[in-house]
């Protein structure tokens, strides 16, 4: 019994654990990918 209750707790935290890495990459990616829709602030950047 205290082996697959290791286990569990085992399979838990690394699921908590791949689970916040793939939210964090996929909060990575739009933040670096996604563009706002501001585009006088777009258009003033690309004039400097």
């Amino acid at each position: 019994m205290m082996m697959e209750t290791v286990v569990l707790v085992a399979i838990g935290v690394l699921t908590v654990v791949f689970i916040g890495s793939l939210l964090a990459l996929i909060l990575v990616c739009r933040h670096k990918y996604c563009r706002p829709l501001d585009l006088l602030s777009h258009q003033l950047k690309d004039a400097r």
